[in-house]
């Protein structure tokens, strides 16, 4: 399933504030007016950083088709160190439980 809304594009890369802006203890002052470049910084990072989780998601399609998949992605010898066992029905037993 693809996203449905539009990516908020903005290109303008800005320029980062300075650190102490960043602090906690920073930030902006009352009736302060930040420039321009620090709000291009700003939206210019969060476009990146939501473009860059669309790029990566696994989108519902994916995910449903792995999960129909019957054929187990470890071997045997696999399986048993991690407290596991696949049967020779390809199904999976859990050798130890959780205390």
């Amino acid at each position: 399933m693809a996203f449905n809304e539009e990516l908020p594009r903005w290109e303008n890369e800005g320029a980062s504030p300075p650190e102490a802006k960043k602090d906690t203890t920073g930030g902006w002052e009352p009736e302060e007016k930040p420039p321009a470049s620090w709000f291009n910084w700003f939206w210019n990072r969060a476009y990146k950083a939501v473009q860059e989780l669309q790029n990566k998601a696994v989108h519902e399609t994916t995910f449903d088709s792995h999960t129909t998949n019957n054929t187990p992605h470890l071997d045997a010898n696999e399986t048993h160190n991690w407290g596991f066992r696949v049967n020779a029905d390809k199904s999976v037993t859990m050798l130890f439980e959780e205390v």
